[in-house]
């Protein structure tokens, strides 16, 4: 607290010198000559005086100071009151350090340090706090434009530039797109494959939408699920794939046990298994619908393989070493992790660790996707009927 006390004396002698100047000056437009006491003029050189260099005649026959902190030459300085040009470059000079003065004391705020400092706001940094409360909190784009908030906004800061509602818009859709490369990226340096499930939704509009929720392991052996897209239903699955670059990374698709399902997941196996790697096992898991035979077989599918890939192979292989290995009883081990358990053997099992990787992110419901669309609900109600598809899939996919 003693900076502050300090820049607030200097204030106070700051701006008395500049009353007691515009007194001295009056004064001797009235009278002619100067009223002031000499003492108190003596105050008011002092401080002028610190922030310029002593005044030096001039060929014009001019008394002028040059500013300590711009070097701009002023005319003044050639008697005790003939200050008024000084103190009011004082008080512009960007150059100059600022003062508890230079500031209204409403924009005034401690930092952690008990240090004095302006209530400095980042334009864009509100921006992106606006946009992600309208995500959050399901609102209208048109609530930028609410006459409460903007007035609360100006009162809490004058300067502040509010956004519209079509910047509002711009900056939503300009944060998914960030949000978007960056789970791209994420994707791209999987070391396993990535699990899907789908479902479909009818809105109160009447328009059919579809959610692609994606599945993986990362690299730490932590269980992700993200959405990927929120679209009308008319768009195909494969053009989401390879909109995101990992129409070569699918493990199994999940959906529900709706008829209507078959020819999706046929034509997108189709296009799948033109793909160079496309399916692990051909086709034979990738549509997940009895989760539980379904892992079974994959299980003895993948051990299979692995062996005939291994048959030259002297020795024990990892899997009949991972075998051989007392079992972890649930009974005993209440709270077995198996993908902590697999990050700490995946040096000792690294085939069987990459299996694992595939295996444990495959979903036995479409609880995932589905979730989707009770935000949906919320984003696109009776209120809200004339968002575009793209704008709703920006706030749904953000949120997520």
């Amino acid at each position: 607290m003693e900076s502050f006390k300090n820049l607030l004396d200097e204030s106070v002698e700051v701006n008395n010198d500049v009353e007691q100047n515009n007194i001295s000056a009056n004064e001797e437009d009235e009278l002619g000559e100067s009223k002031m006491p000499v003492k108190r003029c003596r105050s008011l050189s002092a401080s002028v005086w610190s922030y310029f260099e002593k005044p030096i005649k001039h060929p014009d026959g001019k008394m002028r100071a040059k500013c300590k902190y711009c070097k701009k030459d002023l005319v003044g300085g050639g008697s005790l009151s003939d200050t008024s040009t000084l103190i009011r470059h004082m008080k512009r000079c960007e150059n100059r350090p600022k003062t508890f003065a230079d500031f209204d004391v409403g924009k005034l705020v401690l930092d952690h340090s008990e240090k004095i400092r302006s209530r400095i706001i980042d334009q864009n940094v509100l921006n992106d706090m606006i946009s992600m409360m309208i995500i959050e909190h399901d609102l209208p784009y048109s609530f930028v434009e609410c006459k409460r908030f903007r007035e609360l906004i100006e009162y809490l800061h004058p300067d502040v530039k509010i956004p519209s509602r079509r910047v509002a818009t711009s900056n939503i859709n300009k944060m998914y797109e960030c949000e978007k490369e960056k789970l791209k990226l994420v994707l791209s340096k999987l070391p396993g494959r990535i699990n899907l499930t789908s479902d479909v939704w009818t809105s109160c509009t009447t328009e059919g939408y579809i959610s692609l929720t994606t599945h993986y392991v990362d690299q730490n052996w932590k269980l992700h699920s993200k959405m990927l897209n929120f679209s009308h239903f008319p768009k195909i699955i494969y053009g989401f794939l390879e909109d995101w670059g990992i129409e070569t990374k699918i493990f199994s698709l999940t959906l529900d046990n709706a008829s209507s399902n078959d020819k999706m997941q046929d034509y997108l196996k189709e296009r799948l298994l033109l793909q160079n790697d496309g399916l692990l096992c051909g086709d034979e898991f990738f549509h997940i619908r009895c989760v539980a035979h379904i892992l079974n077989l994959i299980v003895q599918e993948e051990f299979i393989q692995y062996e005939n890939d291994n048959l030259s192979h002297v020795g024990k292989s990892q899997l009949d070493t991972y075998l051989e290995e007392q079992k972890h009883s649930s009974q005993y081990h209440l709270n077995l992790d198996l993908l902590q358990y697999w990050m700490e053997n995946k040096v000792r099992f690294p085939e069987l660790a990459l299996m694992a990787y595939d295996i444990l992110s495959i979903q036995i419901t479409i609880v995932a996707s589905e979730s989707a669309f009770s935000i949906g609900s919320r984003v696109l109600n009776k209120y809200r009927t004339s968002l575009l598809a793209e704008n709703v899939q920006a706030l749904i996919y953000t949120r997520n």
